[in-house]
């Protein structure tokens, strides 16, 4: 793939926030995170082997996984986060955790594709990994879905668990 994932990425946050626009550069720490993880591959600097953009997809066997990623699953956030937040903050809080679950996702051998079942349980799991709700909460965050049947699924995919004080808290 040879497309440079911060633009595509600077381009979701420009098309959906108004203010300052982002650039590539805004979101190299997101695309460290991950090609720390050896999922996107940039240029390395000579003298500190540090990835720089711009990123690509790198050929692993999460491939596609990344992909859905990264056109998928990360611009939803990017979609639900409030305007007038500026872009360093947003990438340095709310991107960034989502990327660090993505990949502890994955090293528990989920894979969160592009099916309507799938932007559900992701949804669902950020949800979880920023309040720690309990389920009356999730019902009402969550009122058309079958909230019950992704909280099952995400307990049973080692995701989540359910506290004794009855809050959900994320495991990924």
């Amino acid at each position: 793939m040879n497309r440079d994932l911060g633009s595509v990425l600077a381009d979701g946050w420009n098309d959906t926030h108004d203010g300052p626009s982002a650039t590539a550069a805004d979101f190299a720490p997101v695309l460290r995170i991950l090609a720390d993880a050896g999922l996107v591959r940039g240029n390395e600097e000579p003298l500190t082997t540090l990835q720089v953009g711009p990123f690509r997809i790198a050929a692993t066997p999460y491939e596609t996984a990344t992909n859905d990623f990264i056109d998928v699953l990360l611009p939803s956030l990017i979609v639900g986060l409030a305007d007038g937040i500026p872009v360093h903050g947003a990438v340095a809080g709310t991107l960034a955790g989502a990327t660090r679950c993505f990949i502890n996702v994955l090293r528990c051998g989920v894979i969160f594709g592009r099916s309507p079942a799938d932007r559900l349980r992701w949804a669902v799991l950020m949800h979880i990994k920023q309040r720690r709700p309990n389920m009356a909460q999730m019902t009402l965050a969550f009122p058309e879905e079958q909230i019950a049947e992704t909280i099952a699924w995400l307990e049973g995919a080692s995701l989540i668990r359910k506290n004794s004080d009855g809050t959900l808290e994320s495991l990924a």
